[in-house]
């Protein structure tokens, strides 16, 4: 299985199938900002935002 990625505003977010992670990708100097273990082989990616009032 293959990585696969999304980029949002100020990030990459790509798939590691091989280790169970998403990892955020700083897209200025393409470091690793952050890694999310979601367990599994994570296949595909959507990122989504939402604004509007918060309660």
């Amino acid at each position: 299985m293959r990585p696969t990625f999304t980029l949002g505003e100020t990030r990459a977010y790509v798939t590691s199938p091989a280790t169970g992670e998403v990892l955020g990708v700083n897209l200025t100097d393409l470091s690793v900002q952050a890694r999310m273990n979601v367990g599994g082989k994570p296949a595909l990616i959507a990122v989504t935002t939402a604004s509007g009032e918060q309660h």
